[in-house]
């Protein structure tokens, strides 16, 4: 059985509390394991003054024709930032 699954986010809206611009790769650390058969838990660990807007949050299945779908996409409550939900 084969699972493959890339997790593409979408980073276009973050606020950086420091003039310094982090490198993706040290602003958002994600990981991904199998919790079940069919349920994949992914985290992402934000850097330092790091907003990350639910809005922007998504996943994608990268390998055509795997037969592997998203059903849903299960995300933790939000704080209010604005008018828009993010998290810190």
């Amino acid at each position: 059985m084969r699972y493959i699954i890339i997790f593409l986010l979408i980073f276009n809206s973050f606020v950086f509390a420091e003039p310094k611009f982090l490198m993706p790769e040290e602003a958002f650390q994600a990981t991904a394991h199998l919790k079940k058969r069919c349920t994949i838990n992914a985290t992402i660990e934000l850097g330092h003054d790091i907003y990350l807007y639910q809005s922007k949050v998504s996943a994608k299945i990268v390998e055509k024709n795997s037969g592997i779908v998203i059903d849903r996409l299960v995300l933790p409550e939000g704080v209010d930032h604005d008018g828009e939900k993010v998290y810190l």
